[in-house]
């Protein structure tokens, strides 16, 4: 079995993540069902809504927690009203996992692709557990200037064991 493992994938995002999640694996091999799912998915890129109700996307941008002021690839999403977060698309959870006191960070995985959501306060999933489409997932922490802030990315993964981070402004609908 062909895997990458989670450090590999996150570590360029988090050397946090490197050191927490040494033991998780995400295999890249997929059955009938994750191809249409990976299919599917690919065919909802530009037309994914944001993970929460209202908010401004910033891609490309100082991260949002506050803590690690340099660019990031993925997408900061800060709410302007609640702080629920929303699944983008049908997957599984991956893995639900805590960086420090103040971040949780939720992996779904939609066939050979994943959106990594981080920022959490509060989470509402459980790993195995499938989500649909708009399912809540959990709420934003406050980063340090008191903004609900959420990190989100998207991820390819290949059985060849290469692996993308995606640009987030090109899946989601603005």
């Amino acid at each position: 079995m062909k895997a990458i493992t989670m450090v590999a994938l996150l570590a360029v995002t988090s050397p946090v993540i490197a050191q927490t999640q040494k033991n998780t694996v995400i295999t890249a091999e997929q059955s009938a069902g994750s191809a249409l799912l990976s299919k599917q998915f690919e065919e909802s890129k530009g037309k994914l809504k944001l993970p929460i109700d209202k908010g401004v996307l910033y891609d490309g941008t100082e991260s949002p927690n506050g803590r690690n002021p340099r660019k990031i690839d993925g997408a900061s999403v800060n709410a302007t009203t609640n702080g629920t977060v929303h699944s983008v698309f049908e997957g599984n959870v991956e893995s639900v996992f805590k960086v420090n006191e103040s971040d949780i960070i939720v992996i779904l995985r939609h066939g050979k692709y994943f959106t990594v959501y981080s920022g959490f306060a509060t989470t509402a999933v459980t790993k195995g557990q499938h989500v649909s489409a708009g399912e809540t997932l959990g709420t934003i922490a406050k980063n340090e200037k008191g903004e609900l802030a959420l990190l989100f990315e998207i991820w390819k993964a290949e059985a060849d064991k290469t692996r993308e981070r995606l640009s987030s402004d090109e899946w989601l609908k603005s």
